[in-house]
């Protein structure tokens, strides 16, 4: 783009080359005495080229990319001589020498304040309801629209930064500080930038300035808070790790009872599968005792001799003779099971006593 105007240049200088270069010609014609019109034709050509060209320069404005320009036509002086339509990105045209051009970018924009090794502009100072004061440092990115470019121009020419960008946002920081205490400040460092953008959004929206962002980029607080947060959390996790300690102590006595109960239902389930064995082995010989008793009774009701033969069989192989009182009832006939075993038992009966009575 700048090689258009700089093509306008060169030609309106030869424009003025050649309309000197005529005078000159028409001088020394004159100094001859012939003819001076070619000299003067050739001036007033190029005089004509050098204005044309100087003055289409001259009203050549380029808008690069992202840029919009305020028109003022300075025939008038009053706030009605600032063109409707602003100037758009490309080559545009305007009045020579009467309009003024002042060129936005509407790109975006960024302010910050924050205390910085250069200086730059101060950081914010802002006091909460409970009286604390606290540092914040914000970053602002806003940008121009085309639309409102031109009440930019006519509110504050190229001041708009230092007339609202920085003292609205000083303004409104402080107002939502002020709302807040300082734990509070403290407990939303993260979600502040919403609600200050959520009030700096319409303030500088008034003034032709479309608010993109609010980067709220560190809190400073005294250093006495500071001191009594570092007490609370010191004393939050002194209160954190007795809370664990005593849950680790609670675990622990209930995983001891729980053992307890564990082993102890255990030795009951133990004991009573013991009972229910000895239970069992006492039952299971009890039928066998009696299935026995009944098998007994059934071959001693088949063989009545089958008691005196065991009887004798228990006998001592060396015993001969069987002593027996003579009024005592004896079931056996121990003789002729003696005579059937083949044994040489002999059975003596004891004399009876003899009666004694008073005479």
């Amino acid at each position: 783009m700048t090689g258009i105007t700089s093509i306008l240049n060169i030609l309106a200088l030869l424009g003025w080359a050649v309309a000197a270069g005529g005078i000159f010609l028409a001088v020394s014609a004159t100094s001859r005495r012939t003819s001076a019109r070619p000299g003067i034709l050739l001036a007033i050509v190029g005089v004509i080229v050098g204005l044309v060209f100087a003055i289409v320069g001259a009203g050549l404005v380029i808008i690069e990319p992202q840029e919009t320009g305020v028109v003022f036509r300075s025939i008038g002086g009053d706030e009605d001589s600032i063109v409707d339509t602003p100037l758009g990105p490309g080559v545009n045209w305007v009045i020579p020498f009467v309009d003024q051009i002042t060129i936005y970018p509407t790109t975006r924009q960024s302010v910050t304040l924050a205390a910085t090794e250069g200086g730059g502009l101060a950081p914010i100072a802002a006091r909460t309801n409970d009286g604390q004061e606290v540092t914040i440092d914000v970053t602002v990115i806003f940008r121009i629209t085309e639309a409102s470019v031109n009440q930019i121009y006519r509110d504050w020419r190229t001041g708009y930064i230092e007339g609202t960008v920085i003292p609205f946002t000083r303004e409104v920081v402080r107002n939502e500080i002020s709302k807040l205490s300082v734990e509070e400040v403290y407990g939303q460092r993260e979600t502040l930038g919403p609600d200050i953008v959520a009030a700096l959004r319409p303030r500088l929206g008034n003034e032709g300035l479309e608010l993109i962002e609010l980067a709220v980029r560190n809190i400073t607080f005294s250093a006495e808070f500071v001191d009594a947060v570092e007490r609370k959390q010191i004393a939050e996790q002194d209160v954190q790790r007795s809370q664990n300690e005593a849950e680790a102590a609670r675990k622990a006595a209930e995983g001891e009872r729980d053992a307890n109960i564990l082993r102890a239902e255990g030795e009951r389930d133990a004991d009573i599968e013991r009972a229910k064995g000895e239970a069992e082995a006492i039952r299971l010989r009890a039928e066998a005792d009696a299935e026995a008793l009944a098998l007994i009774n059934e071959q001693i009701s088949q063989n009545p001799a089958l008691v005196q033969w065991r009887y004798i069989e228990q006998l001592g192989d060396n015993v001969a003779l069987v002593i027996i009182p003579s009024n005592s009832p004896f079931l056996f006939d121990l003789e002729s099971m003696a005579a059937q075993t083949g044994t040489s038992l002999q059975v003596v009966p004891t004399p009876e006593p003899a009666e004694t009575g008073s005479e």
